[in-house]
C-alpha cells in the first residue's frame, strides 16, 4: 500500500520537472501540450513539427503511453527484437535478454507511415526496411529522412512504418488502445482514435489499410480503384 500511495504523487512530481525543463529550452507550449497527450518528449515533438514544415511532409506515429513521457530519452527505446507489450508507464520487462542488454525499456515510438505533399496530394514514401536494405517497399527518400531524425530526436525510431508492412498474417493492427500524433508540414496534432484516423486518411484521399475491426486483412482485400485499400 505504501508504494501504491506514493507512485502517482512522484510520478507527477518528475513529469512536472520534465515540463519545466521544454520551457527552459524554449519548447512552444502548443509542443508541450500535444506532448503531454501523446506521451511523446516534447523536444521531439518540436523536431518532428519543425522537420515536416521545411520538407513539406507528413509524419504519423502510434503514441507511447503519456504516464512515460518523463522517461523519454532516459530509458532505451523498446526495440523490434522485443515483443512483449508495455506496462505501467510504458516499460517493458526486457526478457530474455543477453549480457550488456538493458534491463527495462521504454514503449517507442511507431511509426505508421510518412508521406510527402506535392501538388494537392500525399504521395507516400515506402519504409517496410528501416534500418535495413533499400528496395521498392523502401524508399531511399523516407530512409534517409527517418536516419537523420533518429540523429536528433530524444526517441529515436526502431522500425520502419507498419502502412508499408503488407499483408501477413503477424501484421500488428490498430486497437482501440491506440493514440495518434500526426505532424502535417509544420502542423501537429493529437488523434484518440483509429477510427478518427482512418477518417482522417480517407478524407485525403490515403490509403487505409486496416479493417473496422483494426486488424489489418489476411488474406489481404483487393485494392479498390481509388487506391484506398
Amino acid at each position: 500500500m505504501t508504494t501504491s500511495t506514493f507512485k502517482i504523487p512522484l510520478a507527477e512530481f518528475i513529469d512536472h520537472s520534465r515540463v519545466r525543463l521544454y520551457r527552459e529550452q524554449g519548447v512552444p507550449e502548443s509542443d508541450i501540450a500535444l506532448s503531454t497527450a501523446s506521451g511523446m518528449d516534447a523536444r521531439d515533438v518540436r523536431r518532428l513539427r519543425e522537420t515536416t514544415a521545411a520538407r513539406s511532409l507528413l509524419i504519423i506515429v502510434r503514441c507511447p503511453k503519456p504516464e512515460g513521457r518523463a522517461l523519454q530519452g532516459e530509458l532505451p527505446p523498446k526495440p523490434v527484437t522485443v515483443h512483449h507489450k508495455s506496462k505501467d508507464f510504458g516499460l517493458v520487462e526486457a526478457k530474455d535478454r543477453r549480457p550488456g542488454d538493458p534491463s527495462v525499456y521504454l514503449s517507442d515510438y511507431d511509426l505508421m507511415g510518412l508521406w510527402r505533399y506535392e501538388g494537392s496530394r500525399y504521395r507516400p514514401l515506402p519504409l517496410k526496411n528501416f534500418p535495413g536494405a533499400f528496395d521498392r517497399t523502401t524508399s531511399f527518400e523516407a530512409w534517409t529522412i527517418v536516419k537523420r531524425l533518429n540523429q536528433q530526436l530524444k526517441a529515436p525510431f526502431q522500425h520502419g512504418c507498419q502502412d508499408d508492412l503488407g499483408s501477413t498474417w503477424m501484421h500488428p493492427g490498430v486497437s482501440a488502445r491506440d493514440h495518434f500524433a500526426l505532424f502535417d508540414r509544420g502542423r501537429a496534432l493529437h488523434v484518440d482514435a483509429f477510427t478518427d484516423l482512418a477518417r482522417w486518411y480517407r478524407q485525403r484521399g490515403m490509403a487505409w489499410h486496416y479493417l473496422p475491426s483494426g486488424r489489418h486483412p489476411w488474406p489481404p482485400l483487393p485494392e479498390r480503384a481509388d487506391g484506398r485499400g
